[in-house]
């Protein structure tokens, strides 16, 4: 049984890689290029890799259907499901297939490593994330011109980068893909059934505003959340490779760290050490072996750039538009304003601080198990409750705290909605219900106060949720 799931597992990996390089090399013999036709308009290579991962899902609900005289509806809705997530995703991409800026600012960066130029250094194309994004596009660069694909660039107008940004909405894809599976896997971690957490899990992904704007800004959200989810959920059974992802999410960006703050508070040291020894030896490989750390000392050396691009979805810049609507009255001058905003966001980062700890001591003397535990035992699983309530709660202080939120960031909230959802009893479910529709569902709105709506109901979860309970109420266990 064991051999005939690996054998699965394996076809499954052979068969996606071969449906994301054989467009590329089709487009090759054909002369077609690798990049959009019009802005806006998929070019052929990512049209028929839509045609292969259609063929799969189709092919694999035939498998899973066949010499069945009647499917139970659980089983329906748990394949069909993750059918319809790929076909939204694929259709979506598919209408949004540009380059755009956030997306550039990556793809610039990428070239200024390969040219041995300085990544942070333009005004134009802004990149503030660790070199590691860069670093990783810059060499998958240097594979496509290594392989028979680069030969299609001069005689079609192409350039290498648009194979990469074809590889990159295809990583996209399978991103997404891999989020929906994990958040199934944190439902039904929580005891929630079979149907219960396919449907949710899907719904997360197709009604999540936050999600549309990083796949049409051509973000790297989506890979955060995989690796974050993938460290909560593996930190007791799998600590190293939980230390693992976390330390390549940090890599891509920052908001993991928030992740070591219940660690530490919980003395989980082989977790700690892994992601301490596996983020250093990354920093070793990018490094040269430790012989060239320039890249990483401009990256150092733009640290203060981060105060010029407030976003305007954070607690900082929810205080700055309060403040002025009285500096009028007031007469208080600009400056004034971004010192008092300024004072006041790191008063609210302490006090966030302090609701954390508190939150966490009052988890840890009054958790409840409602669930009746699990095949560890109940104080087992009741442990591992905990640890997942601690990280989520870090990781949502971890955005709350940052003077730099755009609302793509919310994604970043998904496991906190589902988590409370799951968790919270009675008619609390309801109102989580209708925290998690502001926080996905809700446009983004440019009136003051209403653009802070989402924001709002970050801290009213926090609220009515202190993630200190585990009830499986209303929910069959499948």
């Amino acid at each position: 049984m064991k051999n005939c799931s690996l054998w699965k597992i394996a076809s499954l990996v052979f068969y996606n890689l071969a449906a994301l390089i054989a467009p590329l090399l089709i487009c090759r013999m054909r002369g077609q290029p690798y990049g959009e036709l019009l802005p806006g308009a998929a070019p052929a290579c990512f049209k028929a890799f839509i045609i292969l991962i259609t063929i799969e899902i189709l092919g694999i609900c035939f498998i899973k259907l066949r010499g069945r005289k009647r499917a139970l509806p659980v089983e329906l809705i748990s394949l069909f499901t993750p059918a319809l997530v790929c076909f939204f995703v694929l259709s979506y991409l598919s209408l949004s297939y540009q380059k755009p800026y956030d997306y550039l600012c990556y793809e610039n960066a990428a070239a200024s490593v390969l040219e041995g130029g300085n990544p942070y250094g333009s005004d134009k194309w802004v990149y503030l994330y660790p070199p590691f994004t860069a670093q990783l596009m810059a060499g998958l660069y240097h594979v496509v011109e290594f392989l028979p694909i680069g030969d299609n660039v001069a005689e079609s107008g192409s350039t290498g980068w648009d194979a990469v940004f074809y590889l990159f909405q295809c990583g996209q894809f399978f991103a997404v893909v891999l989020m929906y599976f994990l958040c199934r896997m944190l439902l039904r971690f929580a005891s929630m059934g079979e149907r219960y957490s396919s449907i949710l899990s899907g719904l997360v992904i197709i009604c999540n505003f936050p999600l549309m704007l990083t796949l049409r800004n051509v973000q790297v959200n989506i890979w955060v959340l995989d690796l974050i989810l993938f460290a909560v959920m593996f930190l007791a059974r799998r600590p190293v490779l939980a230390g693992f992802a976390l330390a390549i999410g940090a890599h891509i960006k920052l908001y993991p760290f928030a992740l070591l703050l219940p660690w530490i508070l919980k003395r989980r040291v082989t977790a700690i050490v892994s992601a301490v020894v596996a983020f250093a030896m990354i920093v070793y490989m990018q490094t040269g072996f430790g012989r060239h750390w320039t890249l990483w000392k401009q990256f150092a050396g733009q640290g203060s750039r981060l105060s010029d691009f407030p976003r305007g979805n954070s607690i900082y810049t929810g205080i700055q538009s309060a403040i002025n609507v009285f500096a009028g009255p007031l007469g208080l001058s600009q400056s004034k304003i971004e010192l008092t905003a300024g004072i006041m966001s790191v008063a609210v980062t302490v006090a966030l601080l302090g609701w954390f700890l508190i939150r966490f001591i009052h988890r840890e003397r009054n958790f409840r198990d409602f669930t009746g535990g699990g095949a560890g035992g109940k104080t087992s699983n009741t442990e591992t409750f905990k640890m997942i309530s601690h990280c989520i709660d870090a990781l949502i202080f971890g955005l709350l705290a940052s003077s730099s939120v755009g609302r793509h960031h919310y994604l970043l909230v998904v496991p906190a909605i589902l988590w409370g959802f799951s968790s919270c009893c009675g008619d609390k479910k309801m109102r989580m219900a209708m925290v998690g529709f502001l926080i996905l569902c809700v446009p983004r709105l440019y009136i003051f106060p209403l653009r802070y709506l989402p924001l709002a109901a970050i801290l009213y979860m926090l609220y009515i949720c202190p993630f200190d309970e585990i009830c499986a109420d209303r929910f069959e266990k499948v």
